[in-house]
């Protein structure tokens, strides 16, 4: 009975490591995309900065044709505002990402806390265990 009783706590305390590792490589794999996120966002802003330049130099050079002018700038607006609802949109991944990763690291401390007991329960039945075998001797 007692025997059995270990060896379950130890296929819990196997099931509770693999989902740990599992919870674990999970939180690795949303830091990666969280990384590819903020890098991502740092390439729009590079985009928008440039096109924002753009902009501004097209403004002080392009007095040969206002026609041309006006159709670039309205061009580089629209890359400019496409730029800025992307950055936003990124923004929003990011801080999904992040919130995941949060919720994804506090089931890895709890399923940690609950592998921590579970050892500590299975000690503590394996010493009774012992102690039982012994008091029949």
């Amino acid at each position: 009975e007692l025997e059995y009783q270990v060896w379950e706590l130890q296929q819990q305390n196997q099931d509770l490591t693999k989902n740990n590792t599992r919870l674990a490589t999970n939180a690795q794999l949303a830091s990666q995309q969280e990384e590819l996120l903020s890098k991502q966002l740092q390439d729009m802003q590079s985009a928008l900065d440039i096109a924002s330049q753009e902009k501004s130099s097209a403004q002080s050079s392009a007095a040969d044709s206002a026609l041309k002018f006006v159709l670039r700038e309205e061009q580089l607006e629209s890359r400019v505002e496409a730029a800025r609802q992307d950055q936003s949109s990124a923004l929003s991944t990011l801080e999904a990402f992040q919130s995941r990763l949060s919720e994804a690291l506090e089931r890895v401390q709890s399923l940690e806390n609950e592998l921590e007991q579970a050892k500590e329960e299975a000690e503590q039945k394996k010493q009774e265990a012992e102690e039982e075998k012994r008091k029949q001797k």
